[in-house]
């Protein structure tokens, strides 16, 4: 069955314990239109009025919202896993980058398969497909780390849980796969055990051939790039550099040399030395 067609509830409001029998696909395609209204106005609220959070509060009592991961009985009880789960980017987390440009670089992970703005338009949700669904947390857990270590940080108390929920929303921009491969992990990550202050440690054997090829192959990319492709762009060079373990000079001048970058440098250089860092270690 494609995930499209998972059965998940839906509920009229989030005071609603019964819900609906729906498929994912009919949620995210076609059932927000029953609160466009409401979304339209939850986006037009002033975020610095001093009403803002009872408007909003007051707006989204009375949108739809569903559980992606699961088929409820009473809100709790788990009648069919959909192998779904949510990622939730929260505006307060998000704020300092390009919105567009994060969902796109998100979109590309393998086992997403579906990006879109949030209820209130300030952030957005992604959601991924899991082999085992009934390892829900520890995927979930697995993929925030993943995220954190290409600093790109997401609300965790969201997607852990098979009862948690979304409110329904509306995206003009949707990014949607028909076909996706689930993420499979085969060893999730464990407590590393603290060794003894003395003990000695080998250090990891790396190719000392010449890297400049690579090196001058991903500076371009960055030299080229362009608003809408910048966080991606910074995420691949860097790791793979890391991965050869040279080259973050490289791509920390290339960032400042770009005026796709200007007044916007320190946050992308952060972005290249974290997931330069990330390649050296091989986290995926």
């Amino acid at each position: 069955m494609k995930w499209q067609q998972q059965q998940v509830s839906l509920y009229s409001s989030h005071g609603d314990r019964t819900g609906e029998v729906v498929p994912i696909g009919e949620v995210l395609r076609s059932r927000f239109a029953e609160n466009i209204s409401d979304i339209v106005a939850l986006r037009s609220l002033d975020n610095d009025a001093p009403d803002y959070q009872q408007r909003k509060r007051d707006i989204k009592s009375r949108l739809q919202c569903f559980a992606p991961s699961a088929l409820l009985a009473d809100r709790k009880d788990v009648l069919s896993y959909s192998g779904i789960i949510q990622i939730d980017f929260d505006a307060v987390d998000i704020q300092d980058y390009d919105i567009d440009e994060l969902k796109a670089a998100v979109f590309t992970l393998p086992f997403v398969c579906f990006v879109s703005l949030s209820c209130s338009g300030c952030g957005f949700y992604a959601l991924a497909l899991i082999a085992e669904p009934e390892r829900q947390k520890e995927y979930a857990l697995h993929i925030f780390d993943v995220l954190q270590t290409y600093s790109i940080s997401c609300d965790r108390s969201k997607g852990r849980n098979y009862n948690d929920l979304r409110y329904v929303s509306y995206d003009s921009n949707m990014d949607w796969k028909d076909e996706v491969e689930p993420l499979r992990v085969t060893h999730f990550k464990t407590n590393t055990a603290t060794l003894p202050a003395n003990h000695a440690v080998a250090s990891p054997r790396r190719f000392n051939g010449n890297h400049s090829g690579l090196i001058n192959q991903q500076v371009q990319k960055i030299l080229s790039a362009q608003i809408g492709q910048r966080w991606l762009t910074i995420q691949q060079a860097a790791y793979t550099l890391g991965g050869v373990n040279t080259g973050l000079d490289a791509i920390q001048q290339a960032i400042q040399q770009n005026p796709a970058f200007h007044g916007e440098e320190n946050k992308y250089l952060k972005c290249a030395a974290d997931c330069y860092a990330a390649g050296v270690q091989k986290p995926l």
